[in-house]
């Protein structure tokens, strides 16, 4: 007899050192200043930029590290070899306290991620419901005895400042409210394939 696992959701994550956290934070809150963003997905007081312009000097570190994660994930999952990641748009998200982002997807995109410039223990995880809408059903806490990566009905991350998430679009997330007094300020991106 075999075992074999089908229908994962990859994720790849872990600390960007390189980054300037401190001039993306200025940044950040220097344009919520000059413009008044846009509703998607974010709640209770959570300010969303419009796109980004991803040709801005100040964010080409970040591009170029997301990019390297980006062509990991991309390998591990398969993708052709003549296709490239390429970050697509990207934009800021600034919780304060309470803010919150409702479930969501990234649609017409193939990877995305988030990169969390400010953040701490209380300012609120990132949740991913397991994909299959039915599986708590057959998987709760009344019948398992140790939860793992293939009968959790979620996975959910802590933000800390230089991390970075990245992930499928299609992986439905949601963000859980900052209970934290100070802001949570992340940058999120998608990206597209190209040739090489």
């Amino acid at each position: 007899m075999r075992t074999e696992s089908w229908f994962p959701t990859t994720f790849n994550y872990g600390l960007l050192h390189t980054i300037n956290l401190k001039q993306l934070e200025l940044f950040a809150y220097d344009l919520r200043s000059k413009d008044e963003g846009r509703v998607t997905s974010n709640n209770n007081g959570t300010w969303q930029s419009n796109d980004l312009d991803l040709n801005l000097h100040i964010l080409q570190p970040l591009i170029n590290e997301a990019t390297k994660h980006f062509e990991t994930l991309h390998k591990e999952l398969g993708y052709r070899e003549d296709l490239r990641p390429v970050i697509d748009n990207m934009w800021i998200n600034i919780n304060p306290k309470g803010g919150t982002t409702n479930p969501h997807v990234h649609q017409d995109n193939i990877l995305s991620g988030v990169f969390y410039v400010k953040a701490n223990k209380d300012s609120g995880k990132i949740v991913f419901p397991h994909p299959s809408s039915n599986f708590s059903y057959h998987f709760h806490w009344k019948t398992i005895g140790e939860y793992n990566e293939k009968n959790s009905t979620f996975c959910s991350h802590m933000p800390q400042a230089g991390k970075i998430i990245l992930f499928p679009s299609y992986a439905l997330h949601y963000v859980e409210p900052n209970l934290s007094d100070e802001d949570r300020i992340s940058f999120a991106f998608n990206t597209k394939l190209i040739e090489r």
